[in-house]
C-alpha cells in the first residue's frame, strides 16, 4: 500500500511520508479511517470532486494576455495575487493583469485513480492509509 501511495504521488498534497517534500492542498490522512468508513474513504479516491470542503477548491486565474493558472491562491496584495499549482510551482500575476479569478469545483486530484489497481492493490492502499495515525 505504501508503495502504491508514493508510485501516485499522494503523499505530494497529502503527507503521510516522512522525508518527502510535500505541499498540502488535500486533507492530511493521517486518521482519515476513523473519520470516514472503508467504502467512503474509496469513493472520495475515486470521486474527489463529489464533494470539496471549501477550503481545498482551487481558483483559476485567467489573464487578460490569455493565459491560465490553477491552483491555490497563497497570497493577495492590493497590487498581485500568487498561485500555487499541485507541481508546487508559484506564480505571482500583476491585478492589472488579471481578467478573472474563479473558484473551481472540481478537486485537483485526479478522478477515478484506483480504476488502474487490482483489487488486492486497492486492499493494499486501503490498509495503508488505515496505518497513518
Amino acid at each position: 500500500g505504501r508503495a502504491l501511495y508514493l508510485k501516485a504521488g499522494c503523499y505530494a498534497c497529502h503527507g503521510g511520508i516522512e522525508n518527502k517534500k510535500t505541499t498540502i492542498f488535500g486533507p492530511a490522512l493521517g486518521g482519515v479511517t476513523l473519520r470516514l468508513k472503508r467504502v467512503e474513504l474509496a469513493e472520495a479516491i475515486v470521486l474527489p470532486s463529489k464533494q470539496v470542503v471549501e477550503r481545498f477548491k482551487a481558483s483559476m486565474i485567467a489573464t487578460v494576455d490569455g493565459k491560465s493558472y490553477t491552483g491555490f491562491i497563497t497570497e493577495q496584495t492590493d497590487e498581485f495575487v500568487t498561485i500555487t499549482d499541485i507541481e508546487n510551482n508559484i506564480t505571482r500575476i500583476a491585478r492589472g493583469d488579471i481578467e478573472q479569478i474563479k473558484a473551481q469545483n472540481k478537486s485537483l486530484m485526479p478522478e477515478k485513480l484506483l480504476n488502474r489497481l487490482s483489487n488486492s492493490e486497492i486492499g493494499d492502499l486501503l490498509a495503508f492509509l488505515e496505518s497513518l495515525k
